[in-house]
């Protein structure tokens, strides 16, 4: 016998990693960022939401997201009362663009982040 796991048993190595709020609050520290996908369509949930926690961390954080509706809910956040979220591209420079839980939706990542 080779091991003491059935056919339908997995063994899987769990390693310790950051939350996606502390990952990302290293490297947003004094940055202007531009947070893609910021609305988290379509689960959009106040109390979970990492856009409206990296402002309240960092004001320079600015959001985009297609999700007009949602953006609408966002601008109603009190968190979010001066914060610019946008549903088109703004035409602005930023230290960092995170994308994080998007770029596995996008048709054709590569045109994504080029373009």
């Amino acid at each position: 016998m080779l091991n003491s796991l059935s056919f339908f048993e997995q063994q899987v190595t769990v390693i310790d990693r950051p939350s996606r709020l502390e990952y990302f609050t290293h490297l947003i520290e004094k940055k202007s960022v531009l947070h893609v996908g910021c609305a988290d369509w379509p689960i959009y949930n106040p109390d979970a939401n990492l856009h409206i926690r990296l402002f309240q961390i960092n004001n320079l954080v600015d959001g985009y997201d297609t999700c007009k509706n949602i953006i609408c809910k966002m601008r109603e956040h009190p968190s979010l009362k001066n914060a610019d979220l946008y549903t088109e591209l703004p035409n602005k420079k930023y230290d960092i663009i995170i994308i994080p839980e998007t770029i596995e939706h996008v048709n054709n990542p590569e045109k994504f982040l080029i373009d």
